[in-house]
Parts: C-alpha cells; structure tokens; sequence
C-alpha cells in the first residue's frame, strides 16, 4: 500500500528476502540503496529480521488495512458496518 506514494521503497525481491533473514544474533543487518529514476532519489536502507519487531506479521497486515479504511482510501469499496451479503 506504501509503494504508490513512495516508489522508492520498491526493492529488489533478493534485497527483501536477505534482510528479512538477517537475525541480529545470527546475521548481520543487510544494507542497500534503492534508486528512484523519476524522481532523482536515492535511499540508503539497514534492515533486520521482521520478527525483532512484528512476530505476527497478520497483525501489521490488519493495522496498514486499518489504516486505509479510515483514511476512506478509494482502494477499499466502502463497507457498511455488519454487512454480511458481500
């Protein structure tokens, strides 16, 4: 959802794949630049495992969905509240 504001954060798969394995006890963080060529922008990122922070990767999926339901985002169809026929 994050990535049609900002399209630098479209990383590279092996990039993602790398720093979410990157346990700091085991593996060091994983850094790279991420390059936006219409904008001119360049973002430097040192990323670790995800579980340091969210071990239940659900739980941010229904907080970002969350978070776009009250922004009234024009990606969810508006739902009225126990409408159970869709």
């Amino acid at each position: 959802m994050q990535l049609k504001n900002s399209p630098i954060l479209d990383a590279k798969l092996s990039d993602i794949c790398i720093s979410t394995s990157a346990a700091p006890t085991y593996l060091p963080a994983h850094n790279f630049t991420n390059k936006d060529e219409e904008a001119g922008k360049e973002e430097e990122f040192n990323l670790i495992d995800g579980g340091v922070c969210a071990n239940n990767p659900a739980l941010v999926a229904v907080n970002e969905v969350t978070k776009q339901i009250i922004d009234q985002s024009p990606d969810f169809f508006p739902i009225k509240p126990l409408e159970y026929g869709r």
